[in-house]
C-alpha cells in the first residue's frame, strides 16, 4: 500500500514539473508581426519588439524578441532574440 501511494505522490510531482517547464518555455503573443509588401501576414508568430535589421549579402534579416509568461521581475523571466528572413524563417 505504501509503494502505491509513493507512485502516486511521484506521478503528481512529476506531472507538475513537465506543466511548469512547459510554461516556463512557453512565449507570450506579442504584437510585432512580419508582413509583405501586400500586408499578408508572413508568419502568425507575434514578437515581442523589434531591435533592428542586419542586411547579409543583400539579404534582410529582423532581430525580434520574444519573451515568456512570466513578469520581467521574477527570476524565470527570459528574453529571447530571434533571426528572422523575410519568409518568416
Amino acid at each position: 500500500m505504501k509503494k502505491k501511494g509513493f507512485l502516486i505522490a511521484f506521478g503528481i510531482i512529476l506531472s507538475a514539473i513537465c506543466i511548469w517547464f512547459v510554461y516556463m518555455n512557453s512565449y507570450k503573443q506579442g504584437n510585432w508581426y512580419l508582413i509583405d509588401s501586400n500586408g499578408d501576414l508572413v508568419s502568425r508568430i507575434g514578437y515581442e519588439k523589434t531591435v533592428g535589421v542586419l542586411i547579409i549579402d543583400d539579404e534582410k534579416y529582423f532581430l525580434l524578441t520574444r519573451v515568456n509568461g512570466f513578469d520581467a521581475d521574477s527570476i524565470f523571466y527570459r528574453e529571447t532574440l530571434f533571426v528572422v528572413n523575410k519568409e518568416g524563417k
